[in-house]
């Protein structure tokens, strides 16, 4: 199972025709419980597993955090992509004056909410979007490292928004995708005189870095982990960049105001035809459908840890850890007030967890802290020898 964190304002209406074209819209489910509007009944694991099943779904999307595979108890080649913090929250900001369901559109609209007010909201908090990497289950205090563990152990790839025709071709080569030409779309159509507006928020970009220091930390990882990643594809990804973006160049020639609607997975997006039968034995083609036939130059990340934990009053901590890409039992680290006390094996037998979809029972971990616990120390317990946490909840 594939599955795309769709991080909100990075693309997404873009990268939502690669999707259906690469996948087919009926073997894509869109899952967001977490919005407001979404139906409850839909948001139970047996809806989404009933959803995978009958319907042949092979790729799961939304504005959800990392954590399908839990839901799913299967393996997920799980995949993302973030964008310039500031450059972010400017989107949404403006995406007020065409989305007439952002939840502060009159107040953008009528000018009672600046853009420096707007940052204070909770949507845009300084850690959004490397909270959307870490996972629900992080404390506060957790999430940066819990973001740059999962993007570099977890994810398969997390592209830049910035540089969108890097990432998409990246995306492709790990997941083995078909060439990813796109039309851009771009849902934010302003006026001039709101346009003028926006250009000058952005020529002071730098003023509002400080409202962003953990997810910028972050960018500035994952722009860097990007980098290093192509070059070791080595000029075999160079000549295939250069030879998509002039496809690209001619596609975007002929996109006029196509740019400007929005996809939302209701009907297949065709590009023009023009494509087939300009470059369908081309020299451009033939090298990127050679850099897209050959395995990519390092193995892709795969740990999709899922667990829970409790610590009792007697004196034990009890539950249970697994990586679903692993059959065979881990170890999970137990820390009190940040020093850690034990690492016990996950290989007891837990019937109760198997019987609620986990795919074998020896997952099970016991230990004895040697006393009753006192309601004063802090416990965590955190798979294997990573920042990532169980839940305790």
């Amino acid at each position: 199972m594939d599955s795309f964190i769709h991080i909100p304002k990075v693309g997404g209406s873009t990268i939502r025709t690669i999707l259906a074209r690469q996948y087919g819209i009926e073997h894509i489910l869109y899952h967001e419980p977490s919005a407001p509007w979404w139906d409850s009944r839909t948001a139970s694991r047996g809806y989404v597993l009933k959803k995978v099943a009958q319907d042949n779904i092979a790729l799961v999307t939304g504005h959800e955090p990392f954590g399908l595979h839990e839901l799913l108890w299967m393996p997920c080649r799980t995949f993302s992509m973030v964008r310039a913090p500031v450059q972010r929250a400017i989107s949404e900001y403006f995406y007020a004056f065409s989305y007439k369901h952002h939840i502060h559109r009159d107040e953008i609209l009528s000018g009672r909410l600046s853009f420096e007010d707007f940052l204070a909201q909770q949507r845009f908090a300084g850690d959004s979007q490397a909270r959307m990497l870490a996972g629900l289950r992080q404390s506060e205090e957790n999430v940066l490292a819990a973001a740059r563990y999962n993007a570099r152990h977890s994810l398969v790839v997390v592209g830049i928004q910035d540089r969108f025709d890097e990432s998409i071709l990246l995306f492709a080569k790990i997941l083995r995708w078909a060439p990813p030409f796109y039309v851009s779309r771009n849902v934010t159509k302003l006026e001039r005189r709101i346009e003028e507006r926006r250009e000058q928020i952005e020529a002071q970009a730098g003023l509002y870095e400080k409202h962003f220091i953990v997810d910028i930390e972050l960018y500035n990882d994952l722009n860097s982990a990007l980098s290093k990643r192509i070059s070791e594809e080595g000029a075999e990804f160079q000549a295939a960049l250069d030879a998509f973006r002039e496809i690209q160049a001619d596609l975007a020639s002929t996109a006029g105001e196509e740019v400007f609607d929005a996809y939302e997975f209701r009907a297949l997006p065709t590009l023009p035809a023009f494509i087939c039968e300009r470059y369908a034995d081309s020299g451009p083609m033939r090298i990127i459908d050679m850099y897209l036939s050959r395995p990519p130059s390092a193995q892709p990340a795969s740990t999709n840890y899922a667990g829970h934990y409790v610590v009792l009053e007697t004196g034990l901590v009890v539950g249970w850890a697994m990586d679903l890409s692993r059959g065979e039992p881990i170890y999970v680290s137990i820390y009190r007030d940040g020093t850690i006390i034990g690492a016990p094996k996950c290989s007891r037998m837990r019937s109760d967890v198997q019987a609620d979809g986990a795919p074998r029972s020896n997952v099970g971990f016991q230990f004895d802290l040697g006393r009753p616990a006192r309601r004063d120390e802090i416990y965590v317990v955190c798979f294997e020898g990573s920042p990532i946490q169980l839940s305790n909840s």
